[in-house]
């Protein structure tokens, strides 16, 4: 859930809304927002079965202790032909070969597992979900904190990485619009070359 800025655009979409977060500040926030978060786990949270027409897991299944035990649980909570996303760093993409150990998806000690289409895969199948579709993006953002890591020598988050767009030892490098939308045109050459070799997996599952 986060801020819960998700949560509140489906909620003004005409959604009704639930969220699960395991930290009470961020809790505390989506409550004051008029959203129904619980503050615990989904096992905790004990939501009936079939509940859900879809659930989102948006760069949750790689801070969760026990993947499986939670892709069973959202399971027993969608309903039939319910259908189930999920977001989470690719352990198989192109930068994390470039960057090594300051690719920003290792993310050391918050994340548990770092997946790849495949290992997602059998990960879904396993908990009983029909693959639909498997795609792969970099997001500025997830591009910025792996070369600020690089640059710097250790590792950022992007909650501490307000990047400057300045190189170590100079002045302004590029005004922060220019240097993005170099960024963004790199990173389209960059998947146009080495399809499905994203930073960020985006995954579509149904209940079958």
């Amino acid at each position: 859930c986060g801020n819960g800025y998700l949560l509140l655009l489906l909620k003004h979409k005409g959604c009704e809304v639930y969220g699960v977060e395991t930290n009470p500040k961020s809790v505390n926030v989506c409550n004051e927002l008029g959203l129904k978060v619980f503050c615990g786990t989904l096992e905790d949270a004990k939501f009936p079965d079939q509940f859900f027409d879809t659930v989102i897991l948006s760069q949750v299944l790689e801070h969760l202790p026990s993947p499986k035990a939670s892709l069973r649980g959202t399971f027993r909570i969608s309903k039939p032909s319910g259908k189930v996303f999920i977001y989470c760093p690719n352990a198989g993409s192109y930068l994390r070969k470039i960057f090594g150990k300051y690719w920003h998806g290792w993310h050391i000690p918050f994340h548990f597992y770092a997946f790849t289409s495949q290992t997602i895969k059998k990960l879904a199948e396993s908990a009983g979900f029909k693959i639909e579709n498997v795609f792969t993006v970099t997001p500025d953002n997830f591009f910025i904190v792996s070369l600020k890591s690089y640059l710097y020598g250790r590792n950022y988050t992007k909650r501490d990485c307000r990047f400057d767009y300045r190189p170590i030892d100079k002045g302004k490098f590029f005004d922060s619009l220019v240097f993005k939308a170099f960024i963004s045109a790199g990173l389209r050459i960059l998947h146009f070359i080495t399809p499905n070799k994203g930073d960020c997996l985006e995954v579509k599952l149904v209940k079958r």
